[in-house]
């Protein structure tokens, strides 16, 4: 007889296939080619059919827990009865919502429970105070994973013992972009063989910075033929067409909202920008650096476990106008560079943040073995160009 297949179930509350998602996707999938019973759960928010779809186009399992503010108790229930029924050994848990729910639910006496703190975006009171129901429910999970060196020290000062904290890398599948996408996609917005396509990828939030990268485009005659796309949706998009216009960049901004084609995207860019004052480790940076793009980015949250100035990209203080602008102009400016820093980039997400090396170190976390603490990358003192 055969013995009976684990099961691992990743639980999001989503709003869109962002970088979270797409590495409960993969972490999903590493888990269901190594003979676990593996699925995808999404606390029904406007994302989740979107994510479970993609879950289920890749052979997975998939479930939806019901959820409403006015009969919390039945989602509550729902979530707990779940796991119970399925027999589910790990329940791997994503963002402030799936966490607090989890733990309210008391699923933990039926499972282990694991965490992943993607990161913490405090715009706002509200956020602030989700924050902070977070961080009280984490104390009751089985083990916390953390993304970066930064969100350890926020984990451990919230009173998580050490012993229940691991820091992990993000990883991501190689991106695959589709035949003629760059061709098409530079055609359906309009750019020239001479425009030069900066490429945002990322929420449209106070915390992401994207205000900082007008100003530093605004008024300055090098950027005359940089174009530059913002994919992803956001509460500040308006506000940054409005700037946009004010500062004269309108005619060259374009804005395509949420979109899910983003290795096609990529292959359209020139150059990706991440100009964020918050951060943890950017899924959108690592297919970035899978893709060979040459990047400008600033040093928010766990980005210097990817990227180092003056070897595989260009990396300014975050929240730097004028750092950026320079960098921004030197980019521009320095084909051969952009080609050496891609190519060290490629080379380091091939050696670091593969879905292989992050899955293998959750599946100890499952098997409740210790991890081992990640090594330093990029490894520092190597030439420049």
């Amino acid at each position: 007889m055969n013995p009976r297949r684990k099961i691992a179930m990743q639980i999001i509350s989503t709003d869109g296939v962002y970088g979270a998602e797409r590495v409960v996707l993969d972490l999903a999938e590493y888990f269901a080619r190594r003979a676990w019973d593996s699925r995808v759960v999404a606390i029904d928010c406007p994302g989740a059919d979107a994510l479970l779809e993609l879950a289920r186009a890749r052979g997975l399992k998939t479930h939806k827990i019901l959820a409403s503010n006015r009969f919390l108790l039945h989602t509550l229930r729902d979530l707990r009865e779940y796991v119970a029924r399925e027999h589910v050994d790990v329940v791997h848990a994503h963002g402030y919502k799936a966490d607090t729910l989890l733990q309210w639910s008391g699923a933990r006496r039926h499972a282990r429970t694991v965490s992943t703190c993607h990161t913490w975006y405090s715009d706002t009171w509200r956020m602030k105070f989700y924050e902070f129901l977070d961080k009280l429910s984490l104390r009751r999970f089985h083990h916390v994973a953390v993304v970066s060196p930064q969100l350890r020290e926020e984990v451990l000062a919230a009173g998580i013992p050490a012993s229940r904290v691991s820091l992990v890398r993000n990883g991501t599948a190689m991106p695959v972009a589709t035949d003629g996408a760059r061709q098409r996609l530079r055609a359906e917005f309009g750019y020239g063989a001479d425009d030069l396509v900066l490429v945002r990828v990322g929420r449209l939030a106070n915390s992401k910075g994207n205000d900082l990268l007008l100003q530093a485009l605004a008024g300055k005659p090098q950027f005359e033929h940089v174009r530059v796309l913002f994919v992803g949706d956001g509460e500040e998009q308006s506000l940054l067409q409005s700037l946009a216009a004010s500062l004269g960049l309108g005619a060259r901004t374009r804005f395509t909202g949420y979109r899910a084609d983003i290795p096609d995207l990529l292959a359209a860019g020139d150059l990706f920008v991440l100009p964020s004052i918050k951060e943890g480790l950017p899924i959108a940076l690592l297919e970035a650096m899978a893709c060979g793009m040459p990047i400008v980015s600033t040093n928010a949250g766990a980005i210097s476990m990817a990227l180092e100035h003056a070897r595989n990209a260009w990396v300014v203080p975050a929240g730097d106008v004028n750092a950026l602008a320079d960098a921004l102009a030197q980019a521009v400016s320095r084909p051969d560079l952009r080609d050496t820093y891609a190519r060290r980039a490629h080379e380091d997400f091939l050696r670091w943040f593969s879905v292989d090396a992050m899955g293998a170190a959750y599946a100890s976390i499952y098997e409740g073995r210790s991890v081992a603490e990640p090594a330093p990358s990029p490894q520092p003192g190597l030439a420049q160009p």
